[in-house]
C-alpha cells in the first residue's frame, strides 16, 4: 500500500536512511500503512533517544527545504519527547510517542518499499499503544485500528 502524500514520507525517510538513523515511522503515515487512512500536515518520527542518534538525524534533515534543523540542538531532542521541525514537510521527531519509545518498536518494525525507499513502519500493536491518549483524534483512530485487528484475526 502506498500512504497517502506518500513524498513527503519518502523524502524524509530517504533523507534519514542515508544517515544511518535510527527511526521508525508513527501517526497518520503508519495508520495509512495498516489501511486507516486519514488527513496529516506531518511525517512522525520515533527515534532512538541518543545524541548520535538525533544528531544523524538533524544532520540528515538539513536537505529539507528549510534551515531550521541547523539552529536545534541535538542535546534538546533527546531531553523532549517531541521536536517539531519545519514546515515543508513538517517533520515531528519523538523520542517518546504517547508510552512508547524506540526501543519498544524496533523489534516489531515492518518495512515497506515506497517509490524504491524502505520505510520502518510500527507495527499494528505497537501503533495501537502509541495512539492510546486522550485526544479525540487519537481515539477514533484506536477504535479503527482496533477493528482492522479484528478482521485481520478473522480472516485467518
Amino acid at each position: 500500500m502506498t500512504p497517502v502524500g506518500s513524498s513527503r514520507l519518502v523524502t524524509v525517510c530517504r533523507l534519514l536512511n542515508a544517515g544511518g538513523v535510527r527511526y521508525v515511522v508513527v501517526g497518520a503515515f503508519a495508520l495509512a500503512f495498516h489501511g486507516v487512512v486519514r488527513a496529516t500536515n506531518g511525517v512522525d518520527i520515533l527515534i532512538e533517544q541518543a545524541l548520535e542518534n538525533a544528531t544523524r538525524a538533524l544532520k540528515a534533515l538539513e536537505g529539507l527545504k528549510h534551515g531550521i534543523v541547523r539552529e536545534i540542538d541535538p542535546a534538546e531532542v533527546v531531553s523532549k519527547p517531541i521536536t517539531i521541525i519545519g514546515d515543508d514537510p513538517r517533520v515531528d521527531l519523538l523520542t517518546l510517542a504517547w508510552s512508547v519509545r524506540y526501543p519498544d518498536a524496533a523489534p516489531h518494525i515492518r518495512t515497506a518499499q515506497v517509490e524504491g525507499v524502505e520505510i520502518p513502519f510500527v507495527d499494528l500493536d505497537t501503533l495501537i499503544r502509541s495512539k492510546r491518549t486522550d485526544r479525540l483524534r487519537d481515539k477514533a483512530d484506536v477504535e479503527e485500528l482496533e477493528r482492522l485487528k479484528l478482521l485481520q484475526q478473522d480472516s485467518r
